[in-house]
């Protein structure tokens, strides 16, 4: 029996080159990221000025959802890319590219922490009192 070497098919795979992304796919991602990031603002911060008090917590929320799940995938997606290049895995070359592609969210995510430290009066009501004097005093260390 003949065995085929990893050549073969790396080759193919390595002359197809990334897949193309229409723009007409590129132009309604980037319309739903303007339309998730605009509600987050009104949810946010413009809802609560107008009389709707229960809205910025609505809005947080949903920020802080979304920032673990997509900071959860794209550490998965670091965890794939290593795993397919520790074990040398060369059928796992396009898995690997998005998965290295899903790792770039990583570096938005000091951004993203920065900006929850701004809602977290509104997810955390119990952060408040750790600006009491009396608790201050409960929490110091002799």
């Amino acid at each position: 029996m003949k065995h085929h070497h990893h050549n073969d098919y790396v080759d193919v795979v390595s002359a197809k080159g990334p897949a193309k992304v229409s723009t007409k796919f590129k132009g309604i991602c980037i319309g739903m990221m303007i339309l998730g990031f605009g509600t987050f603002i009104l949810t946010a911060f413009i809802l609560p000025g107008m009389g709707h008090e229960k809205a910025a917590r609505v809005g947080w929320i949903a920020f802080l959802h979304n920032f673990y799940f997509f900071t959860g995938v794209s550490a998965a997606g670091v965890v794939i890319a290593a795993i397919v290049q520790v074990a040398r895995a060369n059928w796992g070359r396009p898995i690997k590219r998005y998965a290295e592609s899903m790792g770039a969210f990583l570096y938005l995510v000091p951004l993203f922490l920065a900006v929850l430290y701004v809602g977290a009066p509104h997810l955390y009501e119990w952060i408040e009192v750790l600006n009491d004097p009396e608790t201050a005093k409960f929490f110091q260390t002799r």
